[in-house]
């Protein structure tokens, strides 16, 4: 998965620092980490966190895609599950 998530002891000074406005910009979320282990971390709301910049992309399958191939960088068939991963968590942060 591609994105931004804080560890236990970060978590309590975000909350800390941003108080009931932390939703803004964070959600809970089970993570996949290597070996097919997962874990629930605060995750940052990374695609378009701030109103201002609009509206998100209408395909984000295709936005991570083009991502991943920004700087003519080759995607092989191993790098298609962190490309799901990061659909999933995307999609899912539509609506937190």
């Amino acid at each position: 998965m591609s994105g931004c998530v804080v560890t236990k002891e970060a978590e309590t000074e975000v909350r800390n620092y941003l108080g009931q406005d932390v939703d803004d910009y964070f959600f809970s979320y089970l993570v996949p980490l290597k070996n097919n282990e997962n874990k629930r971390c605060l995750a940052l709301k990374w695609l378009y966190p701030i109103a201002d910049w609009g509206e998100p992309p209408k395909d984000i399958r295709q936005y991570i895609v083009d991502k991943f191939h920004a700087h003519n960088k080759d995607v092989p068939r191993e790098v298609f599950p962190k490309i799901d991963n990061t659909e999933m968590i995307l999609r899912y942060s539509e609506y937190k």
